[in-house]
């Protein structure tokens, strides 16, 4: 499931019926939108059950494989989080030869999964090799959209709703939104900084990192 939904954005727009389909794309730019605005969008990798490099869903949950540099350092800093689950890590042993490390190096694992961030501890000694892309890890990380066990955060998913409200608004004023295209240009141009009602900027502060440029 989406982090928000179609049917979720045109319940709280007050959308007609005839709009879901048109909803669902709008919900996945406003998410997409947030993503970068929070500094987590652009995050590439392979999911689980497919063999093509795509974007990845950085807020919902999701289960997949990403290439990090080797820093010489115990430390990975992962692109997504909250971490929920380490599946594998591998070394590029050899070109295009990955070995999987060894059960003493998992045991050694500490994890941070709020903060997206593993670590070797240090007492056993265990470093990530110095080379590019030569590690490679698969793990679920995001957030729970459905369920009993749903663990959206309520000021994200609150943000994605007024933000996206915000622009049906202002797209039902001057233009009928089934004519409104949805693709990166037409979307680039309408998630914008200057888009952003005061109210979601104040619910996004949190989770912004210093440093990172509002688009």
């Amino acid at each position: 499931m989406a982090f928000l939904t179609g049917a979720e954005l045109s319940t709280f727009c007050g959308g007609a019926s005839g709009e879901t389909a048109l909803f669902t794309a709008f919900a996945d730019e406003v998410t997409h939108a947030v993503e970068q605005y929070i500094g987590r969008g652009g995050i590439r990798g392979y999911l689980t059950t497919g063999t093509t490099l795509v974007r990845l869903p950085a807020l919902e949950t999701t289960d997949s494989t990403e290439w990090y540099n080797g820093t010489g350092d115990s430390i990975i800093l992962c692109r997504r989080r909250p971490i929920t689950a380490i599946t594998a890590i591998y070394e590029e042993t050899a070109t295009t030869v990955w070995t999987e490390i060894t059960a003493a190096w998992y045991q050694s694992i500490g994890m941070d999964a709020e903060g997206g961030i593993i670590q070797f501890i240090p007492d056993y000694g265990q470093t990530m090799t110095i080379g590019r892309n030569n590690w490679k890890i698969r793990y679920t990380a995001g957030y729970t959209c459905s369920g009993g066990s749903e663990d959206r955060p309520d000021d994200l998913l609150l943000a994605c709703k007024l933000w996206g409200q915000a622009i049906y608004e202002r797209k039902k004023q001057g233009v009928t939104l089934a004519s409104f295209s949805l693709g990166p240009q037409s979307s680039s141009k309408s998630f914008t900084r200057e888009s952003m009602p005061a109210e979601v900027v104040d619910l996004l502060a949190p989770w912004k990192p210093f440093g990172v440029t509002a688009i």
